[in-house]
């Protein structure tokens, strides 16, 4: 049976695709900010902490908003664009 109450690709706002897509670029490009902040002069645990956070938490926290902006079907049509060359994260 096919489930109707899915939106397809066409009918997804596009707008709201491309802040979805935005936010999830932005939050997997978070590690590339580690080397400011260890050359910032906050102490050294700070640095960790934010540190640790920029590589482990923040890109799947920017992942997760982007997913509740654009949904499953967005969220996978995103994954396609970004990734399609180089296969990752697509099964």
């Amino acid at each position: 049976m096919i489930n109707t109450n899915e939106p397809d690709s066409k009918q997804l706002s596009t707008g709201l695709l491309l802040l979805g897509g935005v936010i999830f670029l932005f939050g997997q490009l978070c590690p590339l900010f580690v080397p400011l902040v260890a050359l910032s002069h906050w102490s050294t645990a700070w640095k960790t902490s934010i540190s640790g956070l920029l590589v482990f938490g923040v890109p799947e926290i920017f992942m997760l908003i982007s997913v509740a902006i654009v949904g499953q079907t967005g969220f996978k049509l995103i994954k396609e664009k970004i990734f399609a060359s180089t296969r990752i994260l697509t099964p």
